[in-house]
């Protein structure tokens, strides 16, 4: 019975090898090209399809949107209600309504050669856009048999035929041999290695592949496509760690006389705007006095900008490309009225499902900004899991478009949170700053610091608190002769007063605890510290934390 169990367990291993030997030598690459597929169009190794990827239009190549956006740039953007096509890079923001000859780069009207198209529910861009727009990202390759399309910032490894050799349509010799024979010494570029065998493409754009013998090659395995340093510039013109407090203000400026010598910062960034409808409506509280003397003295001007932390206003305002346009448009007239040197976009509250057009909003203006010499940050807070407090920033994609993203590292217990506790405990500043470095450089990234704490009021009924200067903080301690003790967790001291049935406790922020906050911007290299806010402090602050800084 050993025996027979043993012959059949032998016939199957013997098919079982038959089928896989014989599906290896059948298989069939379908991204292949062969001589006989008359005139067509590559990205690198990859056959286009007619219609879904591209389109002949009026003799004119037309890429599709759907192609544009999965090959050439994810952020390609396209309003479908008003029908217009918004690109955007760092130097300029395209806008491209269908069926027009007309469109806009950064604000001013160009003549198109060819329009936008939208055939069968499908947007078209024409060939000579796409090539103009994208000339930084792509290499355009006519012959008489192809349009090789290249990405630029990439190094293609290239391999030289060491004799007289056929492609083959897949990887194995029994596959079908295509086009005409290469001759020795022609090169061709190699994209990938499979089972000793090279996947190539000719100069005419013939893809398939020859056997490892017949091919001299450079590199090794996994080396075909080797992306170059790529140095991006920041419109920022300040060479130093960055030391910005916010200077909130309640309304319009009537007088100046909260200008005054903030020793060790060099950014201003007070809270002048606030769009407060979905046409874009700015609520301005500027004041050129103060921008002109706080210049003088030798700081830089970011104001604040916020959405009023509305969301519905906010999906109704981000949603049109026409309204976001309106709104850059007039921020930027408004901040160069006020000679400001950047702008500080603190966009909170936001639905989640809005996620998208936030950042295509920041996308939008970094150009405009940019071009105009401003600097452009924006403040975003930890990650966490609330939809429209934190996962609605793709931080990410954000800092592609921003000078400075400020870490908002406080309210780590908020007024309405249901525990007593610190505002910023140091290990979670440091574990909420180690998380953002996972998606924003380091040189790009501001740690914001809080100058207030708060006082807590724990009983039977719950827990209610009330935030606090670093003043205010000092005389409740004092008042009440509450003996602080050291908190090695939280790097704070931390006091409590016991009144009834109630418990009143504090975690002081002062200059101990904002020791330890400043020294991570050295410890992880960050671009410098902000400070919410101006008038929350004592006075030696800032020269305090000056010396913790430089």
């Amino acid at each position: 019975m050993r025996k027979i169990l043993a012959f059949i367990l032998s016939i199957f291993i013997i098919v079982f090898v038959v089928y896989i030997i014989y599906s290896d030598y059948t298989q069939v690459e379908v991204q292949s090209i062969s001589e006989e597929d008359g005139f067509y169009v590559l990205i690198e190794d990859i056959k286009l399809v007619e219609e879904s990827d591209y389109m002949y239009i009026d003799d004119e190549i037309h890429f599709s949107y759907e192609f544009l956006k999965e090959f050439v740039d994810e952020d390609l953007f396209y309003d479908e209600e008003e029908s217009v096509v918004v690109i955007t890079n760092q130097q300029s923001v395209g806008r491209f309504s269908l069926e027009m000859s007309l469109g806009t780069m950064n604000g001013k009207e160009i003549q198109l050669i060819t329009p936008l198209r939208n055939i069968n529910q499908n947007v078209y861009v024409p060939y000579n856009l796409v090539k103009e727009i994208y000339r930084n990202e792509l290499d355009f390759n006519w012959n008489n048999k192809s349009l090789i399309v290249d990405y630029k910032g990439y190094e293609y490894i290239e391999g030289e035929l060491k004799e007289d050799s056929q492609v083959h349509l897949s990887p194995h010799k029994r596959s079908a041999k295509i086009g005409s024979t290469l001759e020795s010494g022609e090169r061709v570029v190699v994209f990938a290695e499979e089972s000793s065998w090279f996947r190539i493409r000719t100069k005419e754009g013939l893809v398939g592949y020859v056997h490892e013998d017949n091919l001299l090659i450079e590199y090794g395995k996994n080396r075909f496509r080797i992306k170059m340093e790529d140095d991006q510039d920041s419109t920022s013109n300040i060479s130093e760690l960055i030391n910005l407090t916010w200077d909130y203000t309640y309304g319009p400026m009537r007088n100046i006389e909260s200008v005054q010598d903030l020793p060790g910062v060099n950014v201003v960034a007070p809270t002048w705007f606030d769009v407060t409808d979905t046409e874009g409506t700015i609520y301005d509280k500027g004041s050129r006095e103060y921008s002109r003397l706080y210049s003088e003295k030798g700081y830089q001007i970011w104001p604040a900008v916020t959405n009023s932390f509305d969301p519905e206003l906010t999906s109704e305002l981000l949603k049109s490309s026409n309204t976001r346009e309106k709104l850059i448009d007039d921020l930027l007239n408004i901040y160069q009225y006020y000679q400001a040197d950047g702008i500080n976009i603190d966009f909170e509250n936001i639905y989640y499902e809005d996620r998208d057009n936030l950042t295509q909003f920041v996308r939008e203006l970094y150009p405009i900004f940019s071009s105009n010499g401003l600097t452009v940050s924006m403040d975003v807070t930890p990650r966490s899991t609330s939809p429209n407090w934190s996962m609605v920033y793709d931080r990410e994609r954000l800092q592609q478009s921003l000078d400075y993203v400020f870490l908002m590292a406080y309210d780590q217990h908020w007024s309405a949170s249901p525990i007593a506790g610190s505002v910023a405990e140091y290990w979670w500043v440091e574990e909420s700053v180690s998380r953002l470095l996972e998606q924003v450089p380091a040189d790009k990234l501001v740690l914001g610091m809080p100058f207030y704490s708060r006082v807590w009021d724990v009983n039977n009924d719950g827990v209610s608190s009330q935030a606090v200067t670093m003043n205010t903080a000092l005389e409740f301690i004092d008042k009440n002769n509450i003996e602080t003790v050291w908190d090695e967790r939280s790097q704070q001291f931390y006091g409590e007063l016991k009144v009834g049935d109630t418990t009143r406790k504090i975690w002081l922020e002062d200059e101990n605890s904002l020791y330890y906050k400043v020294s991570l911007v050295h410890k992880y290299n960050l671009a410098g510290m902000a400070t919410w806010r101006k008038g929350f402090e004592i006075p030696s602050v800032w020269r305090t934390l000056d010396g913790y800084l430089n």
